[in-house]
């Protein structure tokens, strides 16, 4: 004999009262876990368009971005792939990192333009002595 459920709840009664959870069948956790699933990764998605948790995206449309690895990121940068892996962990770097779930990180264009462009004048405009000859 098998024991029926008079109603299914739903996933925000069940965060109200979760000791209910325990008296499910199988068959409809497993249906929660897969929308959850699907929860999940709707999030984590809104998230990744935000640039970071925390951080608010602007509500006007965004630029093109798209995942570099890290030898077309340094040579977007003007350094070697393997120093920008050294210091990925440290200010700037650390701001073009993004995680792919993989032990090897991910470097965001838009990233790496916006501090390209916020940085290209001050290379520039550097002064530097004049030598003048005696």
């Amino acid at each position: 004999m098998t024991e029926r459920l008079a109603s299914v709840p739903t996933l925000a009664e069940l965060a109200m009262e979760p000791a209910r959870i325990a008296t499910l069948p199988v068959g409809v956790i497993a249906g929660f876990v897969v929308e959850l699933a699907a929860l999940q990764q709707q999030f984590g998605a809104r998230l990744a368009a935000a640039g970071s948790v925390g951080a608010e995206a602007s509500p006007g449309p965004q630029p093109e971005d798209r995942l570099l690895s890290a030898t077309e990121a340094a040579a977007r940068l003007g350094i070697s792939p393997l120093t920008l892996l050294r210091k990925r962990h440290r200010a700037p770097y650390r701001d073009f990192v993004v995680p792919t779930g993989t032990r090897r990180p991910g470097f965001s264009l838009r990233r790496i333009q916006d501090y390209i462009a916020l940085h290209a004048g001050a290379a520039s405009t550097a002064r530097r002595p004049v030598l003048t000859g005696r």
